[in-house]
């Protein structure tokens, strides 16, 4: 299994160092884990990122994990470009809400 470790206030300062860990992970063809406990933020470029990541992978016939608990920031972030329908979620539901439409979006 590979695990990433989103950290801190992500950006598109950050984009490119994900890119390559994301293309990495995908490379490995092992299970992909994003653990998001240490996440504080993330802007949209990073989103498509990890919209990029699932897609990849999802022709693969694999799927992207999410562990730890999501900042309410980062819940908010995620609501307010649409992927969970509510920022108050709990981490279960907004876990999979956040799969179901990038799985149906890919």
């Amino acid at each position: 299994m590979t695990t990433i470790d989103l950290k801190g206030d992500l950006s598109v300062a950050n984009a490119e160092d994900l890119r390559k860990m994301f293309k990495a992970a995908l490379q490995k063809k092992t299970e992909v884990t994003l653990n998001v406990s240490s996440l504080e933020d993330i802007d949209v470029s990073i989103i498509q990122l990890v919209y990029a990541l699932i897609t990849g992978l999802l022709k693969e016939k694999r799927e992207l994990i999410f562990s730890g608990t999501f900042s309410p920031t980062v819940k908010k972030r995620l609501y307010s470009v649409g992927l969970i329908s509510s920022a108050e979620l709990s981490d279960e539901i907004c876990i999979s809400e956040l799969n179901n439409r990038m799985r149906l979006a890919a």
